[in-house]
């Protein structure tokens, strides 16, 4: 049933933004994926759901990358597989040293 609801230009815009944002993020998940599978590697990429990303709305549940909403135990317990860890932050810093001297002019 299709219902016409009205709401602020803004925020009708902002969600239709990331509609379209979030389309093209898993345009290119399914390109990267074709990639790994025809170099024969398992893993594979996945884009978070609007649930994860949706902010307050949502702000008081647990819900991993996939979209299901866990319990604050299961949370807990797989909070650092589904989350960076602070070494993993540590190892992001290190590959970006400050860059001290200046771009030469041609």
């Amino acid at each position: 049933m299709l219902t016409t609801d009205e709401v602020p230009a803004l925020l009708a815009l902002n969600h239709d933004l990331r509609t379209e944002y979030v389309k093209d993020c898993q345009s290119g998940m399914k390109r990267w994926n074709r990639v790994l599978e025809q170099a024969g590697i398992d893993r594979r990429w996945r884009c978070r759901t609007s649930a994860s990303t949706a902010g307050r709305i949502f702000s008081d549940h647990q819900i991993h990358a996939g979209g299901e909403v866990v319990g604050a135990d299961s949370w807990q317990a797989k909070e650092s597989s589904w989350l960076p860890t602070e070494a993993d932050k540590a190892h992001v810093r290190s590959l970006m040293p400050r860059c001290t001297s200046r771009a030469r002019s041609r």
